[in-house]
């Protein structure tokens, strides 16, 4: 039988672009509701670790099992999950109020709906 991590599936990506989703909502409820932006700089720290977590196993899973890698990389539906990939880093982008590409993202940024300034403190007192 062939170790787990050689079926470690890219799909797993798309788990942090719902618990994205999830962290946005969660603020956009926080604002509407005058309330401080606690669970949802939590979800967002959870979300970082679950999509670290997922991207270290999955090049562990390119290192060691380059023929299910490459199989998976090449296959007509599960490469389609590939560009989740990205998608999480845009939805990382739009969080934390620094969306990329166009100005299609900019009324999210102006409603308010981002954890820019929560995180820029998270990042200030690490680094203290």
């Amino acid at each position: 039988t062939e170790p787990k991590l050689a079926h470690f599936p890219v799909t797993f990506f798309a788990s942090v672009m719902g618990m994205a989703g999830l962290t946005l909502a969660t603020h956009m409820a926080e604002v509407n509701w005058g309330v401080p932006a606690a669970l949802s700089v939590l979800l967002l720290l959870v979300t970082i670790g679950i999509f670290v977590a997922i991207s270290i196993f999955f090049a562990l899973k390119w290192r060691r099992y380059r023929a299910h890698f490459l199989a998976e990389w090449n296959h007509a539906s599960a490469s389609l999950f590939v560009g989740g990939i990205i998608g999480d880093f845009n939805e990382f982008r739009v969080i934390v109020g620094r969306p990329v590409g166009d100005d299609y993202l900019k009324g999210i940024k102006h409603s308010h709906a981002t954890l820019g300034g929560e995180v820029e403190l998270i990042l200030r007192a690490v680094k203290h």
